[in-house]
């Protein structure tokens, strides 16, 4: 049996994440493969019990863990188990990825690169080396419109198969989201968009977060890059 393949479904939210993870699920389970998925347990509160996509499809048998280093070691112990109990026909989901990638380490080349590695690529590349595929799911993108992290840029390098689902815009209901707007609801003000330097992490749904498409985008207090001001001189008409 050869190695198995690493599948990263990435978007904005509402982009139909978790409900293509569900599906794909789903289709190898018709195959005859047994699946084991897993989500960090700070998402739980979104989902309930099982695995839930925002058109209603759902998955019930998931594994809630920590996103840290002591998750994916619980990770790695609910497949060996599950393993040893009816062997490797088995597929891997991962819900809500980009939680797994904030943890890292450094490895550095000859040529003097350091790369910053999620833990969870080792779990991913050592459950496809006993020929199982993994599929991830998760955001490409934080609210301030940058790479979630540099752990999810690696695991985007890194997928054999990298597909990016787009959602409609929820500012002008165009089908080419790909952006995810934070936003607050301040008594007496309304809606206000995010600042910068708000905490990454923020679990919530449609009362905190908007699909939006670029022309929609917005951030409060981006620092200033003075090359891309300069750029903004010369390409000025």
């Amino acid at each position: 049996m050869g190695k198995g393949i690493f599948t990263l479904l990435v978007g904005c939210m509402y982009a139909g994440k978790t409900e293509e993870l569900i599906r794909r699920i789903k289709r190898f389970s018709i195959a005859g493969y047994e699946p084991v998925v897993f989500a960090p347990s700070n998402s739980r509160n979104r989902y309930g019990l099982g695995l839930s996509s925002y058109s209603g499809l759902r998955h019930e048998d998931v594994y809630w863990v920590d996103n840290g280093v002591n998750g994916i070691k619980e990770m790695a112990e609910v497949l060996r188990e599950r393993i040893a109990r009816n062997g490797k026909r088995k597929v891997v989901g991962i819900d809500e990825i980009q939680f797994f990638s904030l943890e890292t380490y450094d490895v550095s080349t000859p040529e003097g690169s350091v790369f910053k590695v999620p833990y969870v690529w080792d779990f991913i590349e050592l459950v496809n080396d006993l020929g199982i595929n993994v599929i991830g799911a998760g955001l490409d993108k934080s609210f301030r419109g940058y790479p979630f992290s540099v752990g999810m840029m690696f695991l985007m390098s890194m997928a054999d198969e990298l597909v990016k689902l787009h959602a409609v815009c929820d500012v002008c209901k165009k089908d080419n989201a790909t952006h995810t707007l934070r936003m607050h609801n301040v008594p007496g003000e309304g809606l206000k968009y995010a600042s910068w330097d708000e905490p990454l992490v923020m679990v919530g749904s449609k009362d905190s977060y908007m699909a939006v498409c670029k022309d929609d985008f917005k951030v409060v207090g981006e620092p200033k890059s003075s090359f891309k001001e300069s750029l903004k001189k010369v390409l000025s008409f």
